[in-house]
């Protein structure tokens, strides 16, 4: 059921071989039924910019493409939410001078990117919680951030 194999070498978003999945009389992106997981930011950055490995899928952001294969509007909104969250992430390290742009993450290494997190996050934990340490940063999920962001920019709206 898995055809149509693409290799690729060791940089984001290309470090395995990816399948794409044929159901609904169409190849696609994702196997039918997936659903996209919320998982610790980390982990979604990983998904992201790496796809996943074990299940032969592209990195994640191509869903944005992709929404079709979702399975519901609730899979649909939870791309979007992660979609904002790495956005917003983006540009904290634009505005540190740590990338210039989303192309430039997209092609670094897993080393390389796991390094631009590690300097990224902080900032975003500053941002999303005020300046107070939240409790187990490491394990926050991705919708818990996309809510402080939410909660954050209607603050800041309304205020500036």
């Amino acid at each position: 059921n898995n055809n149509n194999n693409n290799n690729n070498n060791n940089r984001s978003g290309s470090n395995s071989t990816y399948n794409s999945f044929f159901w609904g009389n169409k190849f696609r992106m994702v196997p039918q039924g997936f659903i996209f997981p919320i998982y610790n930011v980390k982990t979604i950055w990983n998904l992201w910019f790496f796809g996943n490995a074990l299940d032969k899928i592209r990195p994640y952001r191509h869903l944005l493409k992709h929404l079709g294969d979702l399975s519901s509007p609730t899979q649909k909104v939870n791309v979007s939410r992660a979609n904002k969250v790495i956005s917003f992430m983006i540009d904290i390290a634009k505005e540190h001078n740590l990338t210039d742009s989303i192309e430039s993450v997209q092609s670094l290494s897993l080393e390389e990117s796991n390094n631009l997190f590690n300097k990224i996050y902080p900032i975003l934990l500053e941002y999303c919680y005020e300046n107070r340490n939240p409790k187990r940063p490491n394990d926050l999920q991705i919708n818990t951030i996309a809510d402080r962001l939410y909660k954050r920019h209607k603050l800041d709206r309304i205020t500036n």
